[in-house]
């Protein structure tokens, strides 16, 4: 919900002096944090050292559902025992190749990853500008909305304006905890980027936020 990230490289640590099996949920991590776009686990260089590694194809990739890789024997376990994976059908093969197509893409185009990274500083940096710092790394902003002003009536306004953004309101989360979700993409240009600043600078200005 915030773009921040779960302090893997710490919980790691904690790994080898309690030997618990490590699991990571990287939802939004998959084709987008770490040097290659294999995650956050890539992200800490803590990829050797994750049990289990759960990501969707519904992100990044752009599709539907999602995966678990573990070791052999994990998937084999979860094959006969996992109810979830045992009474549901099979991938659809256009969501396979969907997804094989995407994995090529990254891995013959790091050039994706690098205009990914460079949108997500000039994000960073214009929504500093304007009050709302955002120190994660990930490619997901979110612009707080004070409790008292009706956060649908700023999203309609944003639209009205040409952007798209997500809401995350109540009872999704406390009321005092409402805001506007932004995800930047590698094919946004630098024009985009500004029109969206100049947008919010503009809407936060007539809403008084």
């Amino acid at each position: 919900m915030e773009g921040d990230l779960g302090c893997l490289d710490l919980i790691a640590e904690l790994r080898n002096c309690y030997n618990f099996v490590f699991v990571v949920d990287d939802a939004h991590g998959t084709g987008v944090m770490g040097a290659c776009g294999h995650g956050t686990s890539e992200h800490f260089t803590v990829s050797e050292l994750v049990d289990i590694h759960l990501g969707t194809f519904s992100k990044a990739f752009g599709v539907t559902g999602g995966f678990i890789a573990g070791s052999r024997g994990l998937i084999n376990f979860l094959r006969f025992f996992s109810r979830t994976y045992l009474f549901s059908a099979h991938i659809p093969q256009m969501i396979v190749a969907a997804v094989t197509e995407g994995l090529n893409q990254l891995e013959a185009r790091p050039q994706i990853l690098k205009s990914l990274k460079r949108n997500r500083e000039l994000l960073a940096q214009g929504l500093k500008s304007l009050g709302l710092p955002h120190t994660s790394p990930s490619a997901i902003f979110a612009v707080p909305v004070p409790v008292d002003v009706d956060i649908r009536a700023v999203a309609k306004r944003i639209e009205d304006l040409g952007v798209f953004t997500n809401t995350v309101e109540y009872p999704a989360v406390s009321l005092e905890n409402q805001r506007i979700r932004i995800s930047v993409m590698a094919t946004h240009t630098e024009e985009h980027i500004d029109q969206f600043l100049s947008v919010l600078e503009q809407v936060k200005r007539e809403f008084k936020f």
